[in-house]
Formats: structure tokens, C-alpha cells, sequence
């Protein structure tokens, strides 16, 4: 019997992702919300709010014992994957989306991106995280870390000499 979990994107219902979060804690499952921050204009005053990175989707670390109850939780519409089998997501890409969202840069997430180099940033506070790269101009490029499954990504702007190209 193997024991091993992996990483799941969950689709939710709109606007459920922060409950579907607390039912799987409540299930004692590893529940990922990868949260940005952005300006809210209110009448009054302007206020800083975290909203999804990802609207309408959180990942939890889960094995496929799991999939029928996760199914059941309030807000869950489905469990990615290809024809109707969830597909892990890699653990390299969660760990990379962490390590960005725990950094305080400013991120945003965009439509996943299929061209440019594989790299991985060999110095700074993104050290070991790897992703495509988008040429932005003479002496910064854009960074994007995908979530292939959810055809999205995360993108941050890096100095030139921060990164280097792998296979």
C-alpha cells in the first residue's frame, strides 16, 4: 500500500476557495491557497486585500483515497486532471509558487505561457525556483513559474544575472 501523497489542483465553485481551504484543514489535509496582495478602492479609503492567485482553484496534498470525500466538501466542483483522472501537480512547481508567494515581490498570476527558456534563478530570495522565461528588456526579464494543469502562472520580474538557463 503506498502511503506517498501528491500535490491536486481543486476547481471550486466561485468565490469558495477560502472555505473549501478550511474544510480540507478541518479533514487534516495539507490545504495550499496561494494568496496576492492588491488595492482595494473603497469610498473612503484605499486598503490592501489578498485575493487567490489563482481564482477559483487550491491545491491539496492529498492520495486518491481521499478524492471521494474531497468531492463531497461544500464549494468543490472537481478535482483536475485528464480524462476524468486527477493528475498530480508537481511538487517542484508547488514548492516554486511557495517560495514566490512567501517573498513579499509583487505577483500576479497570467495565462499560462508555452514559449522561452527553462530556468532557474541561482541567486537571491528566489534561489532554486524554475520557470520560463520572458524577455522584459535590456537588464530585467520576467520570470514565469507555471502551473501547467491550470494553464496559469506566476510572474515576477529578475535581474538579468540572477538566473541561468537548464535543460
Amino acid at each position: 500500500m503506498d502511503n506517498h501523497f501528491n500535490w491536486y489542483a481543486i476547481y471550486t465553485k466561485c468565490h469558495h476557495e477560502r472555505r473549501v481551504k478550511r474544510f480540507l484543514e478541518i479533514k487534516s489535509l495539507n490545504a495550499f491557497l496561494p494568496l496576492r496582495k492588491a488595492l482595494s478602492r473603497r469610498k473612503d479609503r484605499i486598503k490592501i486585500i489578498e485575493l487567490p492567485l489563482f481564482p477559483g482553484y487550491l491545491f491539496v496534498e492529498s492520495d486518491s483515497k481521499w478524492f471521494a470525500e474531497i468531492l463531497k466538501i461544500p464549494g468543490v466542483a472537481y478535482i483536475l486532471g485528464y480524462n476524468g483522472v486527477p493528475s498530480p501537480v508537481p511538487e517542484e512547481e508547488i514548492n516554486s509558487v511557495k517560495i514566490l508567494v512567501d517573498s513579499n515581490a509583487e505577483i500576479d498570476s497570467s495565462s499560462y505561457i508555452s514559449e522561452g527558456d527553462s530556468v532557474i534563478i541561482i541567486e537571491g530570495p528566489f534561489k532554486g525556483v524554475s520557470g520560463k522565461l520572458l524577455s522584459n528588456d535590456c537588464s530585467k526579464y520576467k520570470l514565469a513559474v507555471s502551473i501547467e494543469l491550470l494553464n496559469q502562472s506566476v510572474v515576477v520580474d529578475l535581474p538579468k544575472e540572477a538566473i541561468e538557463k537548464y535543460l
